[in-house]
């Protein structure tokens, strides 16, 4: 860090706090001390040091005390804080003692999480910024967010949750680099270099010290986060596009999931407006009940008949514009509203099958957040009772993902859902963790195949895992659907190795729900 860059940052942080803070360099020059520390009084044990109001006398007086003792503890009598130092000499009882330095980056000692937001917050890198900025330097700025914390300061406490991001500060202090905690676990590192060689360096070391950093032996986590990185004055040339454009990166990085990095374009700005304007259509479709219920029916493989149909959502087509509904619910389920899109289908089949008196299953998938959550079951309840349909009719639908997450929760909510009569499909398996052992432990009433071993089906290995899978199913007393059955060889090898039902466009793409039951317009 530049001198001049560095005496800014310092006196920025003088001007605005209210604890005392006194400066000095390596050459032992005092650089600056504020009104507080001006006004303030030191003691070590009995004795208290009175300060002239010279700044010189002020230094003195203070370095004579630190050439007496190498184990003395400096404490203001001012609101009873510790003060803040930029160099100072060596402690040999250094948990004592709180240590800061701008000029070197050193911070050691018993931290007070509270002082790294008084000395290095958002304001601070601000200042910083606009310095770089003003001076024409190139910087690239790195956006750090804690994958999950809340769940640290659940497990393990608020008190260790912020002596976690004090080391997790420290440690990103000692790169060397610009280090901020800008609000929460989300902190800042700037760095005078754009080079791209460079940036990578630094983001492996975030995610090291981040995999690495752990206060306690006797408290074991693992921890990951998200890095949104902006290159300046390039893509942010004044502090309102940085902080604007290194938001966009971090959302970003955010919605692809824990340990993702990802570098601003401008690009990204289109992507984040698209997925914001979907957000907002989702709203505006929920209320006003503009979403289209659709089916594709699930057959019988050996007389090809059926009464069981998948429920489908479709997305009104706005303004001649249509999207596909993958995209609508990928960003529903990082918004959270993939719960009131949940809400609404159940509430609209459960009316259709009351409106028009129909006796057919109907699966319908949830999501594994509103599996989660005990007031999504309570809504079954509720909506049961409203619609009085029969609870038989509906088979719920849970990916693998849902299963695993906890699975002694799953099959208490698997219990209660059954105990009111809904069966339980688990979907899409063989996608992801494929795991045998739940299978036995859970309340499952059918086993849905996944479009991928159907797609493979006339490789020899795929189609002996098929196979296994089928037979497992039926002596775990569970039906077989599989899905994405597009060919009729497909069909007859599927039946041939005892699969119960398919689903897929060899029997019928998906339909609007009064066209594929051949019910009347109103």
């Amino acid at each position: 860090m530049n001198e001049h860059l560095r005496m800014s940052m310092v006196s920025s942080i003088m001007d605005r706090t209210q604890r005392p803070v006194l400066t000095w360099d390596e050459g032992g020059r005092i650089r600056s001390i504020n009104h507080i520390a001006r006004n303030a009084s030191f003691e070590k044990g009995h004795i208290k040091h009175y300060i002239a109001d010279s700044d010189d006398d002020k230094f003195d007086s203070i370095m004579a005390c630190l050439n007496t003792s190498h184990t003395m503890e400096l404490v203001s009598d001012v609101n009873d804080q510790s003060m803040l130092w930029t160099h100072i000499k060596t402690f040999d009882e250094a948990d004592r003692m709180m240590v800061f330095s701008i000029g070197n980056a050193m911070m050691t000692g018993n931290v007070d999480p509270s002082m790294l937001t008084l000395f290095n917050n958002r304001q601070a890198f601000e200042d910083a910024a606009n310095i770089l900025l003003e001076e024409e330097k190139a910087f690239t700025v790195y956006l750090i967010d804690m994958d999950d914390f809340k769940s640290i300061n659940e497990q393990h406490g608020y008190s260790y949750g912020d002596y976690y991001l004090a080391c997790l500060f420290e440690a990103f202090y000692k790169l060397s680099l610009m280090t901020f905690r800008l609000s929460g676990d989300q902190m800042a590192l700037i760095e005078e270099s754009v080079d791209e060689a460079t940036v990578f360096e630094t983001l492996n070391k975030i995610h090291d010290i981040v995999d690495k950093t752990c206060m306690n032996d006797s408290i074991k986590h693992t921890s990951t986060c998200c890095v949104g990185i902006l290159k300046c004055p390039e893509y942010g040339d004044t502090i309102e596009a940085i902080e604007r454009h290194v938001d966009i990166a971090i959302n970003e990085a955010k919605s692809r999931g824990p340990d993702s990095n990802v570098i601003y374009d401008p690009n990204l700005k289109d992507k984040l407006d698209r997925r914001r304007g979907i957000e907002q259509g989702i709203k505006n479709v929920l209320a006003t009940d503009g979403f289209e219920i659709y089916l594709q029916p699930i057959f019988d493989l050996v007389d090809n008949q059926y009464d069981k149909f998948e429920v489908l959502l479709r997305w009104p087509i706005v303004a001649g514009k249509e999207i596909c509904i993958g995209e609508v619910i990928e960003v529903a389920e990082k918004t959270g509203q993939i719960t009131d899109i949940d809400a609404y289908v159940v509430d609209k089949v459960f009316s259709l099958i009351k409106e028009y008196a129909r006796c057919e299953t109907y699966c319908i998938n949830i999501s594994a957040k509103s599996f989660y959550s005990g007031c999504f079951i309570n809504y079954l309840e509720d909506k049961l009772s409203e619609h009085k349909i029969n609870p038989n009719q509906i088979e719920l639908e849970i990916t693998e993902y849902s299963c695993v997450k906890e699975i002694e929760k799953t099959r208490l909510n698997m219990e209660r859902i059954k105990a009111m009569g809904f069966k339980i499909a688990l979907d899409d398996f063989g996608t992801d963790y494929s795991s045998l052992n739940y299978l036995g432990k859970l309340p499952f009433d059918t086993l849905k195949i996944d479009k991928s071993y159907v797609d493979e089906i006339h490789n020899p290995s795929d189609r002996i895992i098929l196979k296994h899978l089928i037979a497992l199913a039926r002596d775990l007393e569970l039906e077989t659907i599989a899905e994405g059955i597009e060919h009729e060889d497909q069909k007859l090898i599927l039946k041939e190795l005892g699969c119960k039902y398919g689903q897929g466009y060899l029997a019928s793409r998906p339909m609007a729900f009064k066209t594929m039951l051949n019910i009347e317009s109103d």
